[in-house]
């Protein structure tokens, strides 16, 4: 920022200014000032300019390996001075304020605001936030001189109720012994991340080869750890895995063989330490073609996929054959796509055209869907972007149209929706939403005419004070997001959170059923082993957040309700259900749900498979097919007959189960429930199963979530992840979601259900699929160095349009954003200041450094460009959740990054080898090209400057 003297400044504001820059030979610079443009060498007259500080800026497009430049400037008809440096000073544009017009209870008559504080803004890394609500949250970085060990990188951060997580870096060139299980030996380390100790008090460690990849990482808690090493192929190839114990016994191994280049087979092992099966083993095979696609894949139960495509790399047909003994006949589902634009046209299953996706001519969004039997869903969409409402035909007299709309403010959030019936039902349901000054929700009122819920229900949500009668003490558990207090249907309730963050107790009556306080224990690790109330919990687990085994009684023991889950890779296998109405077991293999005596397949015992709009087709042996059909917020509103799609005994069609906004259940579940097929009801769309039981535990691939207290049972796998460790959807659970476990923002939720229906690939609506790819990379996923920059990015991000974003109901349309070819994603992964993490896997973190959190700054994000999900499949199989690049750090040093899609954008990261910080007089020392970035570290200061590679 340029501010000339006084007398200087009125002449020039009264007459016009002239610039005038000049620089050393082969140089190509320009000087922009108040939005003139002024070519080097040529003076340049510039009227109009405001008295006051004024921007200047000089941008290099080219320079040789050393020079100069010089700027020089006066009131017109005053012989032109060289700037002196006592009147210029650093502009380097960085967000200070970022407003919205999100009408939240006390935000300022503008809008809700978001502060930010830089205490070194050469680096455009904010040092703390203030995000709406008065939630402050503290950055600290390495503060020394680049270079001996200190690059700027992120050591600590503060959560708003005070909660610390560090950072701690290898030194530079020393040898490091391998955990013993993953072998012993050493292995250099060099800057990488070495430990992070996290806002529970939780320590992972990490070691790395000398490609960055990670070796072992060790997890540790109460006396408890788990430890993760990793094996590679030369090519860089996980080769193997291996779980341990805190004995260092064997939970869980893995090992790939390369059968031939195109065709490799995958071996899982139960170790001696396995909660479900200790001993056992399954191998899978997959086969690809010569630009990676999956053409042919055996899984663990036997069933067997091959895959077509077309010359643009749709897939065009897909056939699942299961294993002998299931008496199914194979599954084959064929896609067809729009000539003129690649989007998604038809989807047909065994030769019956099962779902046709129209589009509206003018936005280019899905505007109507229709399935077999007369069935269509219609869609309109808000103004700013989001889903507004789902209206179904269901040719049914007692249902008509069933009609799902919401109502949304100027900022684009859900103020209220309704849904109702046309036909003889008569059904209706009215919902309002309150929140407070944090955007989180405060209240919801729920009115039902006619349905399986009852007439009225209400829900508040609080996150005060801690109650002083609390056992232990954490008084910023409200201000990290945690819930505090409460009410369902008028009654009050209070909830206690330890010292670490995890849940000790409540007393809200969907626990305790009205009774005493139900308290909870937890691991070393974090994750929830009991819960009690009116029907104790009981949790097993496995490796990380897996969930072995769930075991739910009446306080006396009676009407007890066990599921067991025995999985590999993270992927379920085998499902058993146990309770009064006897004992089910079913295996998941692909579409196929199938049945088993003494662990062989003797029949089928359903068919489930996804359809374009979140829509679910079940068919159960020796009855009708039925379509199940969400409504707005991804859960399913409707289920209805298709015979088209399998005869057998008459279906009923009915109004799906209601939930409230933390997937609460509305009427009572019963406990006698005799089957293991899985549950697709709340947040049908995304394919999260509801498990037996009252508790209603929902599986997430990445862990679970418990709708009864709004809480994921073990922390977020996530390691750059947020104030708390447990919270769903950081406190807003009906404009946002998360679909994994591990993400919490508006538009992930369209992945799944989207991508699976514009290009085919029904593989990871299958079971337990996409439980266990998310798995992997949580499991083994490196730790980000950008935080900072996700911060301001999602912050920003989300307070900047809604309709950037998708909303949580978009999963139901979205065979509707990927059927219309966009690639799908999320962004930065801050929401309101509170990090759910970027997922990197097998990175470098520590070595991304300074350069690494400006470039994911948020005015770094927009410099975009376009990708279609097809031109990203046939890349690295990373499937629903991002894709893989190489970042370069500023020492030189390449990782491979994961990064997630925003809906039809993605982050080019632009080579900026040397960066400025100062100089309008001076000269430059160094190599390599030279861009004006939109972090503003171009913007001059008096004095002479020295880019740092």
């Amino acid at each position: 920022m340029w501010n000339p003297d006084d007398s200087d400044d009125a002449a020039g504001h009264a007459d016009g200014w002239r610039f005038l820059l000049t620089a050393s030979g082969g140089s190509d610079a320009e000087l922009v000032v108040g939005g003139n443009l002024c070519a080097e060498n040529v003076p340049c007259t510039v009227s109009g300019l405001p008295t006051g500080p004024k921007a200047v800026r000089v941008q290099l497009r080219r320079a040789g390996t050393s020079g100069w430049f010089q700027v020089t400037a006066a009131p017109v008809g005053r012989p032109l001075v060289v700037l002196p440096s006592t009147e210029v000073g650093p502009g380097y544009g960085l967000t200070t304020v970022a407003g919205s017009n999100d009408d939240l209870p006390g935000a300022p008559a503008a809008g809700a605001q978001t502060l930010y504080k830089y205490a070194d803004p050469a680096s455009s890394i904010p040092s703390s936030t203030v995000t709406p609500g008065g939630l402050a949250t503290a950055l600290a970085h390495e503060a020394g001189a680049t270079g001996n060990n200190d690059w700027g990188r992120l050591t600590s951060t503060t959560t708003p109720g005070g909660r610390v997580s560090a950072t701690a870096y290898w030194d530079d060139n020393v040898d490091a012994t391998l955990p013993a299980p993953c072998g012993g030996g050493t292995q250099r380390q060099s800057g990488q991340v070495r430990s992070v100790t996290l806002v529970d008090g939780r320590v992972v460690q990490s070691w790395f080869d000398l490609r960055g990849q990670e070796r072992a990482t060790v997890i540790t808690g109460d006396g408890l750890s788990q430890t993760y090493c990793t094996t590679y192929f030369a090519d860089g190839a996980v080769a193997t895995t291996g779980v341990f114990d805190t004995a260092g016994d064997l939970i869980e191994s893995s090992a790939t063989t390369r059968v031939s280049p195109l065709t490799t087979s995958l071996l899982v092992t139960h170790g001696p330490a396995a909660p479900v099966n200790p001993g056992t083993s399954v191998t899978t095979t997959s086969t690809v073609d010569l630009r990676g696609r999956d053409v042919s894949s055996t899984d663990a139960a036997g069933s067997t996929t091959t895959a077509e495509y077309d010359v643009l790399g749709n897939v065009t047909s897909r056939t699942t054959t299961p294993p002998a003994g299931s008496g199914s006949p194979a599954l084959v589902v064929a896609s067809t796509y729009r000539a003129e634009d690649g989007r998604l046209s038809t989807v047909s299953v065994n030769g019956v055209i099962a779902a046709t996706v129209l589009y509206d001519p003018t936005s280019g969004r899905v505007s109507r869907i229709t399935y077999p039997n007369g069935i269509r869903t219609g869609y309109s969409w808000q103004p700013n972007g989001p889903l507004g409402s789902v209206a179904v035909v269901t040719g049914i007299a007692d249902l008509g149209t069933v009609t799902e709309r919401r109502t949304v403010s100027a900022f684009g959030r859900v103020e209220s929706s309704v849904a109702r019936t046309s036909g003889m039902l008569a059904f209706s349901e009215q919902r309002g939403y309150q929140y407070d000054a944090a955007g989180r929700l405060a209240s919801a009122v729920i009115s039902t005419t006619n349905g399986s819920a009852p007439a009225a229900a209400s829900f508040a949500y609080g996150y005060g004070a801690q109650n002083a009668g609390c056992p232990t003490g954490y008084a910023g558990a409200g201000k990290d997001g945690l819930r505090t207090s409460g009410r369902v249907n008028g009654t009050a309730y209070v909830v206690c959170h330890d010292s670490l963050g995890r849940l000790s107790s409540t007393t809200s009556p969907l626990v305790t059923g009205g009774g005493d306080p139900a308290s909870a224990t937890h691991d070393g690790l974090g994750r929830l082993l009991t819960l009690g109330g009116a029907r104790p919990l009981s949790l097993t687990w496995g490796v990380g957040g897996s969930v072995a085994v769930i075991d739910e009684s009446d306080a006396g023991g009676g009407h007890s309700v066990t599921t067991t889950l025995d999985e590999y890779g993270g992927e379920i296998l085998d499902q058993t259900v146990l309770s009064d109405a006897g004992t089910d077991t079913v295996r998941l293999s692909g579409p196929f749900r199938l049945r088993l005596t003494s662990g062989e397949v003797t029949g089928t015992a359903s068919l489930q498979y996804g359809l374009p709009g979140g829509a679910t087709v079940t068919l159960t042996t020796g009855s009708e097919a039925t379509l199940s059909l969400p409504g707005v917020d991804g859960s399913a509103l409707v289920t209805l007959p298709v015979p088209s799609l399998g005869a057998g005994t008459a279906a009923a069609a009915s109004i799906a189960g209601r939930f409230g906004p933390y997937g609460e259940p509305l009427a009572d579940i019963p406990t006698d429930t005799g089957s293991a097929l899985p549950a697709y009801t709340w947040k049908a769309s995304a394919r999260q199963q509801t498990m037996a039981g009252t508790s209603s535990i929902t599986l997430l691939p990445a862990r679970a979530y418990s709708p009864l207290i709004g809480e994921f049972l073990s922390p977020d796998p996530v390691l750059d992840a947020a104030s708390n460790l447990y919270a769903y959807t950081d406190g807003d659970p009906v404009n946002q979601s998360d679909p994994t476990g591990g993400s919490s923002d508006d538009s992930s939720l369209t992945i799944v259900t989207g991508v699976l229906s514009a290009a085919g690939l029904f593989g990871s609506m299958w079971g337990g699929y996409a439980i266990g790819r998310y798995k992997e990379l949580a499991r083994f996923a490196g730790w980000g160095a950008s935080v900072a920059g996700a911060l301001m990015a999602g912050v920003n991000a989300s307070l900047a349009a809604k309709s950037q974003n998708a909303d949580n109901g978009a999963t139901v349309a979205i065979g509707l954003a990927a059927a219309a070819g966009s690639g799908v994603a999320s962004y930065g992964s801050y929401r309101f200041g509170v990090n759910r993490g970027r997922v990197v896997r097998n990175a470098r973190a520590a070595q991304l450094g300074r350069d690494r959190q400006a470039q994911n700054s948020l005015k770094q994000q927009t410099k975009v460009q376009k990708f279609t999900r097809r031109g990203l499949e046939a890349t690295e199989r990373v499937k629903t959740e991002g894709y893989m690049g190489a970042v370069t750090n500023d020492r030189n040093v390449k990782a491979m990054v994961q990064s997630k899609y925003e809906p039809n954008v993605v982050i080019r990261e632009e080579p900026l080898s040397t960066r400025y910080s100062s100089g309008i007089d001076g000269s430059r020392r160094g190599s390599g090209s030279v861009s004006d970035d939109l972090d503003n570290l171009s913007m001059m200061q008096g004095g002479s400057f020295v880019g740092s590679e």
